[in-house]
């Protein structure tokens, strides 16, 4: 369900317009876009304070820009309607911004930190986003620490997060505000997480790759 302004414009081409509850981003077929269609008048959604609703749990709210979500907060909440996490900042377009993006693994496309040389794959952590640390102690700081922070998958209108943001997971407290790219906190940003048992927290101030800390910090 969307609520917000339309603009009227030109079917621009078979990607231009998706409807709220594709989540699965199934475009239009080929034979559907006739050069006829191509250039018929429709209703875009464009222009700032929107809300979309959509089957799969989530809510925008913000700015979109000939029909597809540019700036603004996304919520993500269960079946029981918890929230599980919220991002706020500018989005990319899969396929119209970054052609590259098109059907192809994201994590894998992130260039390396500034400052830094590329990194050799052994010394990536790619602990799954939901295994923890072996250690029998397990704190919500070392158990939040290796997970990614952010979505790799398209959202709803095939966007993803994208440059200065920040993003919250309500299951462990963490906050992040910083870079992102493609999806993933990427770059330089600061993530918190409350400590084990409510007593402080743990706070990291650098670099991030592919969603998790990797290189200068502190």
């Amino acid at each position: 369900v969307y609520e917000g302004p339309f603009v009227s414009g030109p079917r621009q081409n078979q990607n231009q317009s998706l409807a709220p509850h594709d989540y699965n981003n199934n475009f239009e077929s080929d034979s559907a876009n006739t050069p006829e269609r191509q250039f018929e008048s429709v209703s875009l959604r464009h222009g700032s304070n929107a809300t979309s609703n959509f089957t799969n749990g989530m809510t925008f709210t913000g700015t979109y820009e000939f029909d597809r979500p540019k700036f603004g907060k996304w919520i993500m909440k269960d079946n029981d309607g918890i929230e599980e996490w919220m991002y706020e900042g500018p989005l990319i377009v899969v396929g119209l911004d970054d052609t590259s993006l098109h059907g192809t693994a994201i994590a894998t496309l992130s260039p390396t930190p500034r400052h830094r040389k590329s990194p050799s794959t052994s010394s990536i952590n790619t602990t799954p986003i939901n295994s923890a640390p072996s250690s029998g102690n397990i704190t919500t700081a070392s158990l939040s620490t290796n997970r990614v922070i952010g979505m790799s998958i398209p959202l709803p209108g095939s966007v993803l997060f994208h440059g200065n943001g920040t993003f919250v997971r309500y299951s462990d407290g963490m906050r992040y505000k910083g870079e992102f790219h493609r999806g993933l906190a990427h770059g330089v940003g600061k993530e918190t997480i409350p400590n084990f048992g409510g007593d402080g927290e743990s706070v990291y101030q650098g670099e991030f790759m592919n969603g998790l800390r990797h290189g200068v910090g502190t």
